[in-house]
C-alpha cells in the first residue's frame, strides 16, 4: 500500500505541473484510461497524451487525494477533490470524484472514475444535448414570451424576435449544429474566446472555435431572461452547464452576456468574465 500511494501522488503531483513525460513514467504501455468527455476508453500512452494535450486547451484541472484504500479485488481507490478551471482561470466545478487504479509491475495499467457528487449516470440513460435540445419545444417568433431581469434597472424587455434569435442560437449549441449556429452570426461578428482568453472576428474564426469546444465538452445553455440596455445592445442572463459525456458535471452556474444584433443577426457578444462559471 504504501509503494502504490506514493506511485499514485507521484502522478498526481505530475498531472497537476502538466509534465506528462513524469506522469507516462508511471502507466503501462498499454495503459487503458477513461475518456470523460468523449466517453469510452483509450489505449496506450499516445492516445492519453492527445487527450490530456486536448482537454488542457479548454481547461485546467488540478487533482489533490484525500484517501487510499485497497480493494478486495486488489485496486487501489483513491478519493480525490477535483477543481477544473477554465483556461481564462474561472472556477467551473470544486467536486470529489472517485477513481480506481488497476497495477501492474509498479506501474498503472488501467484506470476508473467515479462521481461522488451526483447520482451515477449510465451511458443508456444519459441524455445526449442533441436529444435534449430535440426534446424542448421550440419557441417562435408568435407568442414568445418576453421577460426581464429581476432586479436590475436601465433597461426595458428585449422584443420576442431577439428572444427567440437567442433561444435559436443555444438550442443549435446544445445540439451541437454547427451550420445552424453560424447562420446566426453577421461575417465579420465579433465574440469571446472563452478558451484563450482572445476575441475571435469572422465566421471562420467562430466556426473554428465551436467545433473545438463541440469536440471537448458539452455545453448546456439555457437562457433566463433578455432586457434591452440603453445604448439597444440585449443582455442576457443564461444557466450553463458544463460536462463530459461520461456524466461529470464540469461547471454549472450562471453567467450574463450582452450581444449587438443587426437585421436579424448577431454582430458582437460580450461574456461577464466574472459571473457564473
Amino acid at each position: 500500500m504504501i509503494e502504490a500511494e506514493a506511485l499514485l501522488t507521484r502522478l498526481f503531483e505530475a498531472f497537476n505541473r502538466h509534465d506528462f513525460p513524469a506522469v507516462a513514467a508511471g502507466l503501462c504501455d498499454d495503459v487503458d484510461w477513461p475518456d470523460q468527455t468523449r466517453g469510452g476508453r483509450l489505449v496506450g500512452h499516445a492516445a492519453v497524451r492527445d487527450y490530456w494535450d486536448t482537454n488542457s486547451q479548454f481547461i485546467h484541472v488540478e487533482v489533490t487525494p484525500i484517501a487510499f484504500a485497497i480493494e478486495d479485488d486488489g485496486r487501489v481507490r483513491v478519493d480525490i477533490n477535483q477543481v477544473v478551471r477554465g483556461a481564462t482561470g474561472s472556477l467551473w466545478s470544486d467536486i470529489q470524484v472517485r477513481q480506481y487504479y488497476t497495477l501492474r509491475d509498479g506501474q498503472v495499467s488501467r484506470m476508473d472514475i467515479e462521481h461522488l457528487d451526483q447520482p451515477p449516470l449510465r451511458h443508456d440513460t444519459l441524455a445526449s444535448p442533441q436529444a435534449e435540445a430535440q426534446s424542448r419545444p421550440r419557441r417562435r417568433a408568435e407568442g414568445a414570451v418576453t421577460r426581464r431581469v429581476d432586479g436590475q434597472e436601465g433597461g426595458r424587455a428585449a422584443d420576442a424576435s431577439v428572444e427567440t434569435l437567442l433561444s435559436e442560437l443555444y438550442d443549435a449549441i446544445n445540439r451541437q449544429d454547427i451550420d445552424a449556429v453560424m447562420a446566426l452570426f453577421e461575417p465579420d461578428a465579433r465574440i469571446p474566446d472563452s478558451l484563450e482568453s482572445d476575441t475571435l472576428v469572422g465566421t471562420e474564426q467562430i466556426r473554428a472555435y465551436y467545433l473545438r469546444q463541440f469536440a471537448t465538452i458539452q455545453v448546456n445553455t439555457s437562457l433566463l431572461s433578455t432586457r434591452l440596455m440603453p445604448d439597444d445592445r440585449v443582455a442576457a442572463s443564461l444557466l450553463v452547464q458544463l460536462r463530459g459525456s461520461e456524466g461529470g458535471t464540469w461547471g454549472e452556474g450562471r453567467v450574463e452576456a450582452t450581444y449587438r444584433i443587426h437585421a436579424g443577426k448577431i454582430r458582437e457578444m460580450v461574456v461577464d468574465s466574472t459571473a457564473g462559471i
